[in-house]
């Protein structure tokens, strides 16, 4: 109890010292966790559906000849698939509990009394509510009833939402019409209200049949038929005791066998050309995290944020290790002394340690508000991304990065305990540690922290130069 009354005591003695590795730990730990957070919410976390781990998302890279027609939030070529083949790796395999479709698009809708406006919707496969193995909130789901011919079935699902805000959660709206780009389509059901779909960051307010996209978009051809037009979107559930390997395994002969068929009918491609389209390979993926318009790159902002965000906890530790070095060899004299009248290195160590923790508490405790109050600030900077999404403080990535900071200030802070045992009394009271061998170690040890410093400081630079640049663009 006495090393931390002490030690307390040593925050009051230095508060300029103390204040500054208090900041940096709170800074260098609340924006790492708070941008890592924000990443988690939108890209990294499950999303709603029972037993996610079961959700197989499909990918097709290769070459692709004909019209590729990305929808609004699935747009990578890889990523589509055409109707028939769709029809065919559905029927054809035995790995999945079924296989699903979508395609979202922007509608033209009346919301309830308010003037027709843009909303979000999605075409889904007749199969696509199973495959997400979802119950309705009211009514039932599109099936296999509404999706016997392209063009039939005028129904419609509403979201959780839209039922609420626009038609005010009536039970009885089960019968009712809603105006889908100028369909009346007949309201056959309401999502549950945790159900976005299978798309991250796509939160469509109605489900319309996939047999209705003709109707839904008169402008687009008719292509139901065409092998050669890419638009849509595939996932799965695999079947109890069916691992994701074999599913690769039975999937990529299907899909080879498929390309084989359909290579007769390319026209005007070369030799070449038709060889790497047969070369074409089908890829599953997990899809616990749904699907979202693009995958993380290096050059995402958010990953250019965490990546800055790194830096400056990275940064934070070298200043902190810095300063309390500065510190250790300022007390030199203090440790050599209590040394030399009888202090053994347990004790020093002990004290020491207690300090360092005292810092090291004080900055992780303090780093939460700062993880609050960035997230706060991103919010207001971008209402439109973050705001009312209900992002959490991500703990693990909180806890990796206060072991990583917390280790710093303990460790660097025993430096002054660790060497007092070791050093000449006389020296260090002549001269201090600076010029003693040990000292001038310590000075270099220093020294090299600064250049460290200041290289990862300008990196830090030319990231946030980068970074405004994307945000002005």
């Amino acid at each position: 109890m006495g090393s931390i009354n002490y030690a307390l005591r040593q925050l009051v003695l230095r508060p300029a010292l103390s204040m500054t590795v208090v900041a940096m730990l709170a800074i260098g730990i609340g924006a790492t966790t708070a941008i890592y957070s924000l990443m988690h919410f939108e890209i990294l976390r499950p999303i709603e559906a029972p037993n996610v781990d079961e959700l197989v998302s499909f990918r097709s890279p290769g070459q692709k000849f004909g019209t590729t027609r990305g929808d609004l939030t699935v747009g990578e070529g890889q990523r589509l698939f055409s109707y028939p083949m769709y029809r065919d790796l559905a029927a054809a395999q035995k790995s999945f509990t079924g296989i699903a479709a979508h395609y979202s698009f922007l509608a033209s809708m009346a919301v309830g009394e308010d003037a027709t406006r843009l909303a979000s919707a999605v075409l889904v496969s007749a199969n696509y509510f199973d495959v997400m193995n979802v119950r309705p909130e009211l009514g039932r789901f599109i099936g296999p009833e509404d999706a016997r011919a392209v063009g039939e079935s005028l129904v419609a699902v509403l979201s959780y939402q839209h039922w609420q805000n626009n038609f005010a959660g009536d039970p009885n709206v089960i019968g009712k019409t809603v105006n889908v780009n100028n369909q009346e389509l007949t309201i056959i059901g309401v999502a549950p209200a945790w159900f976005t779909g299978m798309m991250r960051d796509y939160e469509p307010l109605v489900y319309v049949p996939l047999t209705l996209r003709w109707l839904m978009q008169p402008e687009e051809p008719r292509n139901d038929e065409n092998r050669q037009a890419y638009w849509l979107t595939l996932f799965a559930r695999l079947r109890p005791g069916v691992t994701l390997d074999e599913a690769r395994v039975e999937m990529g002969a299907l899909y080879r066998g498929m390309l084989s068929e359909e290579q007769p009918l390319l026209t005007n491609v070369t030799e070449e050309q038709r060889a790497l389209y047969v070369d074409g390979r089908l890829e599953l993926d997990p899809g616990s995290r749904g699907q979202i318009y693009l995958q993380v790159q290096a050059a995402d902002p958010r990953t250019l944020a965490f990546g800055a965000t790194l830096l400056v906890l990275l940064i934070a530790c070298v200043n902190v290790a810095n300063l309390l070095l500065a510190r250790g060899a300022a007390r030199a004299g203090e440790m050599a002394i209590r040394a030399s009248i009888g202090a053994s290195p347990g004790r020093l160590v002990a004290q020491l340690l207690a300090e360092s923790t005292v810092l090291a508490l004080v900055g992780g405790v303090l780093a939460i508000p700062a993880a609050v109050a960035t997230l706060r600030l991103i919010q207001t900077i971008a209402p439109g991304a973050a705001a009312g999404l209900g992002i959490v403080l991500y703990p693990p990535l909180m806890l990796f990065a206060a072991a990583i900071t917390l280790s710093t200030v303990v460790l660097i802070g025993l430096v002054p305990a660790l060497g007092a045992g070791r050093t000449d009394t006389a020296a260090i009271m002549k001269a201090q540690s600076a010029q003693s061998a040990g000292g001038r170690g310590l000075l270099r040890f220093r020294n090299a922290l600064v250049a460290l410093q200041i290289s990862l400081s300008l990196v830090l630079l030319v990231l946030a130069g980068l970074f405004t640049k994307s945000l002005v663009n």
